[in-house]
């Protein structure tokens, strides 16, 4: 067996923010998106180009974007999570069912609400962490599993009569209080997105934390940088022939 060695080529130059956000799927996917509001505004523009249609698609996608922010950690980890809609129905049906006794209008009884639902998310989270991480089962069994499970269990806990009482302060903050001419519930979950991305830095994930960790390992002596950041590494090629094993 002998080894060749290659001259290593010099490193390129690392991708900008700009390159790699043109070559991810998320940037097509939303230029897509960008048509189909243009093509279908320009054939019904009364319909689909109003305030109120698009303060309702706000309204509507926010929840929806408070969700990605969470199930972001779970697939860059190569994870996957089925429960997510199951939980949110729960936590949901457990934060209704919370003010219902509690009882009352005001901000005391939808804090006691949304205090519930973070509870039960949370309580969701760490037992399909628990037995993701420490069970070692897969996460597309455990997340298929708590499902079925969440969602039987909002059946239970609701008898399967809907739960209209919610406090007047709830539906008024979704509904009256507005910044910009826009309601207030995207903005909430602007903040989540923003506490996210933060959240998503400091442990090492995203775009500039990746930029800012392969900016320090250049910084390193050759020797201390990992395998892959080795030129003469990445070049060296073990080349055998039948004639090398011969004796």
């Amino acid at each position: 067996m002998s080894t060749v060695t290659e001259d290593a080529p010099k490193q390129q130059e690392k991708e900008s923010a700009g390159k790699r956000l043109a070559r991810a799927n998320t940037l097509w996917i939303a230029l897509v998106l960008v048509a189909l509001i243009v093509v279908f505004g320009i054939i019904d523009p009364s319909g689909i180009l109003n305030i109120t249609n698009l303060q309702f698609l706000l309204i509507e996608t926010a929840v929806l974007l408070v969700l990605s922010v969470g199930m972001t950690f779970v697939i860059i980890t190569s994870g996957i999570d089925l429960s997510i809609g199951s939980v949110l129905t729960f936590s949901s049906v457990v934060a209704a069912k919370m003010m219902e006794a509690v009882g009352g209008d005001g901000w005391f009884t939808a804090s006691v609400g949304i205090a519930g639902a973070l509870i039960s998310g949370i309580a969701w989270g760490m037992l399909n962490g628990f037995l993701i991480a420490k069970a070692k089962i897969p996460p597309l069994i455990v997340t298929l599993g708590a499902l079925s499970v969440a969602l039987g269990l909002a059946q239970v806990i609701t008898g399967g009569i809907d739960i209209r009482s919610v406090p007047a302060a709830l539906t008024d903050f979704n509904t009256y209080i507005k910044i910009l001419g826009i309601p207030a519930l995207p903005f909430v979950a602007l903040v989540v997105v923003i506490v996210g991305g933060i959240a998503l830095y400091i442990t090492g994930g995203g775009i500039l934390a990746t930029q800012k960790r392969d900016a320090g390992d250049e910084q390193r002596p050759l020797h201390e940088r990992p395998a892959e950041d080795d030129p003469v590494q990445q070049h060296t090629h073990f080349v055998g022939t039948p004639d090398d094993d011969r004796s």
